[in-house]
């Protein structure tokens, strides 16, 4: 395994995490730093990757959840292209 497929799979289980803890929680930074872990993930993830559709729900998923927090339509826009993408690949 290639050091940027661990670390893709490490920060993806932090945005899990994070996004839980925000669940119950409600910490706007946790969940910040979720999305951001997130896309950190798919940064280092290429398009082939057999976990990319997976890190992109999990964007889609954090971003959902911070839209039904916050209502930043912005939010549940990349949510939907982050969806798109995860059925794209």
């Amino acid at each position: 395994m290639k050091l940027p497929d661990s670390r893709a799979r490490a920060l993806s289980d932090l945005a899990g995490v994070l996004t839980g803890r925000f669940d119950r929680l409600g910490d706007l930074d946790d969940i910040d730093n979720a999305i951001t872990c997130i896309r950190d993930a798919l940064d280092l993830s290429s398009i082939d990757d057999p976990l990319r559709p997976a890190y992109c729900a999990s964007l889609g998923f954090s971003l959902r959840a911070r839209f039904h927090r916050f209502g930043n339509v912005t939010d549940i826009d990349e949510c939907v292209a982050a969806y798109r993408e995860a059925t794209s690949l």
